[in-house]
């Protein structure tokens, strides 16, 4: 296509994916040089904006970006003018054009047929706003203490005796639920048609007054996977106490084809009923036999089971449930539980988001254009409308705990984006996609990414893993990251890089170190001035023979470490040889770690030139004289460069530094790896690898 690096707007709220209407009649000159000039009375189309022309002689035929000269004319960008046999045509402007002209979704308006790789898509932002009041956040802790109430409790239902069914409906528990020690279900029979299933003393007793609220909002759904349509159901604000007399109804949206834990959340328009003692649940429809479950049912205006919220600029939690002054933060899970809030302790000002909710089992969003290694297609989120800059980010949740946020393509750069709420974030399979100051939270786990790069993001609340990655991907790097507040360890460290990232609030540790993979060249993953903030740091697998190693630990000067199944590596300044600077510390923890299945690291990688004798000289200690062993050693040419054979030496039954000695003759030049091999003979106790020496 003619044109490059279009820009593109989305707004969710007002904007339109409908294909835009074709202007026809268009004529095109060259008023001057090289200038092609469309002439078309009240196009209406703005500068920037990316056009099809047909119907026109071929050369003209195609996709331009272009410039408004006035009301009537504007010029194609980049067409140099050319003789044309006709100058008469059509040109469809693709829409996205401004915010004015923006699509509505980035599924239907961003299609591959309307951007290209290069373009940069531009999301309206989800706005974070003050809620007038302060919070108190513990850290650790799911419950947050709000210093006056946003809400107002109409039935927790969390008990089934407080609800009076009607016949034909049979009442129960579930443990399902968001807040509570169980929820409550409503059964109906094949007899039931509509009218009122049940109904219940509203919550506080006597008369109640709601008229400072219009909205009201609570978890609905089935028991089993099936969709209940919407407005089957309605919830009744009455002024009897038996659910009779209705003051304020809404009704309740369609579910998703899911048993998962589904919010809804309805504008009633008007104040709710100042005169409320009961609150009911009716059928507008003959709803079947499905159990329905619902839980914490609320009145509110903008804050509600929906919102993301948090201190001012960590606005990142979302909410599992709401009771009067109390909001607990959501894992993702379908229980009470969740490692709640990861911060310093303390009286914040109380922000909250309200996100773009989405309702899939499935994507979310389809990014649909793959962009190229020189040509990332790019999508951006935050987009102040009102003055096209970048203030924020835009953030997606889902009505249920299920389904992915996305579908993406090769090469696609996501900036400023949030996803809450999903079954799976699949990042990036296979993608080479790129994520920049991203929020992924309250999901149960990510998968991915495969070649992909994350600067600037946060992964919070998983109920599960964090980042779950194939174990042979060695390309994929995080860069001032923050894992915080997951259930269990926030990821697979695989084969990852990680730079500045920081880990704090998670379960069971930092990091699940599982890689069995061990290339020829070294150890891989690696962590290079990262904070690992938890009790355990990293936990390590059976099965995890590479080590992970963690450069500038902690992020501190000379504090490196290694980590892996049965042992750890590190540098340190007490035991050395002479006048060494320090020495690396092998510590065995376990007996896993024979001679056939050492703690092994490259310790040098020497140039060499061919027919030539290398010697490598290694000073090493034990702790113990026979129940630890070291050696060092090269691998041969199966492994290494021609001509090189396997050679080892091993450290005798002593406790004193002793220089061990291998040589090899390679017959080409090039690079050759040493290795040192720690293991467990009878004990636990410590290796030391010191200074090393190289001749050829």
């Amino acid at each position: 296509m003619p044109y490059t690096n279009g820009i593109f707007h989305i707004d969710y709220v007002s904007g339109s994916d409908t294909a835009r209407t074709a202007l026809t009649g268009c004529v095109a000159s060259n008023p001057s040089g090289t200038i092609t000039r469309i002439n078309k009375t009240g196009h209406g189309l703005t500068t920037g904006a990316v056009v099809d022309l047909t119907l026109f002689t071929s050369w003209l035929n195609g996709a331009w970006k272009i410039t408004v000269v006035d009301a009537d004319n504007f010029d194609l960008d980049d067409a140099v003018w050319q003789a044309t046999a006709d100058p008469n045509g059509t040109v469809t402007p693709r829409g996205g054009s401004s915010w004015s002209d923006a699509w509505a979704t980035v599924t239907s308006g961003a299609t591959a047929a309307r951007i290209q790789p290069g373009d940069e898509i531009r999301i309206a932002q989800t706005e974070e706003v003050s809620t007038g009041i302060t919070a108190t956040f513990t850290n650790g802790s799911r419950d947050v203490t709000l210093s006056s109430a946003l809400t107002k409790n109409i039935e927790l239902a969390t008990t089934q005796t407080n609800w009076t069914v009607s016949t034909n409906i049979t009442r129960g528990t579930s443990t399902t639920r968001k807040i509570g020690a169980t929820s409550v279900t409503f059964t109906p029979a094949t007899a039931f048609t509509t009218g009122k299933v049940a109904y219940a003393t509203i919550a506080g007793g006597g008369t109640q007054d709601f008229s400072a609220y219009q909205r009201i909002s609570g978890y609905f759904f089935p028991s089993s996977n099936v969709t209940i349509a919407a407005s089957t159901y309605k919830i009744c604000l009455c002024s009897d106490a038996t659910g009779d007399t209705i003051v304020n109804e809404v009704n309740i949206p369609a579910t998703l084809n899911s048993s998962a834990v589904q919010f809804f959340t309805v504008d009633y328009g008007a104040a709710l009923g100042n005169n409320i003692q009961s609150v009911a649940i009716y059928a507008n429809s003959d709803p079947g036999t499905n159990t329905i479950i619902i839980n914490n049912i609320i009145a509110c205006n903008s804050f509600h089971l929906g919102s993301i919220f948090g201190p001012e600029d960590d606005c990142i939690y979302v909410v599992q449930s709401i009771d009067g002054t109390t909001v607990a933060i959501d894992s993702a899970s379908t229980t009470v539980t969740g490692r709640g809030y990861g911060g310093t302790t303390g009286s914040y000002n109380l922000n909250r988001i309200e996100p773009i909710t989405l309702s899939t089992t499935s994507n979310a969003l389809s990014f649909n254009e793959a962009g190229t290694a020189e040509a990332r297609t790019v999508f951006v989120g935050g987009y102040d409308t009102s003055t096209n800059t970048r203030t924020g980010v835009t953030f997606f949740t889902n009505k249920a705990l299920t389904g992915t946020p996305y579908l993406i393509q090769r090469f696609n750069d996501l900036k400023y984006l949030g996803f809450f709420g999903f079954t799976t974030t699949n990042t990036s399979r296979n993608t080479f996609a790129n994520y920049y100051n991203c929020v992924f939270g309250s999901c149960q786990n990510a998968v991915g990414p495969y070649g992909g790069y994350y600067e600037n993001c946060i992964i919070a609340n998983f109920s599960t893993t964090g980042i779950a990655p194939a174990t042979t991907d060695s390309s994929s790097r995080f860069y001032n990251c923050i894992f915080q507040n997951n259930t269990s360890t926030p990821l697979l460290s695989s084969t990852f890089a990680f730079y500045k990232c920081t880990f704090r609030n998670n379960g069971t540790g930092s990091i699940n170190h599982n890689g069995t993979y061990l290339s020829l060249y070294g150890s891989v993953p690696i962590l290079n001035s990262c904070k690992l903030d938890d009790a355990t740091e990293v936990v390590t697998s059976t099965d995890a023979v590479s080590v992970l190693w963690s450069y500038r630990h902690d992020d501190t000067d000379g504090n490196h470490w290694g980590f892996t199944d049965a042992g750890t590596i590190n540098w340190q300044t007490t035991e050395k040889q002479g006048s060494d600077p320090g020495a690396w510390r092998v510590v065995h923890s376990g007996s896993a770690r024979t001679e056939n299945n050492p703690i092994k690291f490259i310790f040098a990688q020497i140039a060499v030139t061919a027919s030539s004798l290398v010697t490598v000289k290694a000073w090493v200690k034990k702790n113990h004289a026979t129940n630890v062993g070291c050696k060092i050693r090269v691998e041969d040419a199966i492994y290494n460069l021609p001509g090189v054979s396997a050679a080892s030496a091993t450290a005798a039954n002593n406790t004193s530094w002793q220089e061990l000695t291998i040589t090899f003759t390679p017959t080409a030049s090039g690079i050759v790896p040493i290795w040192f091999d720690s293991f467990y003979i009878a004990g636990n106790s410590n290796t030391y690898l010191g200074s090393i020496t190289v001749t050829q």
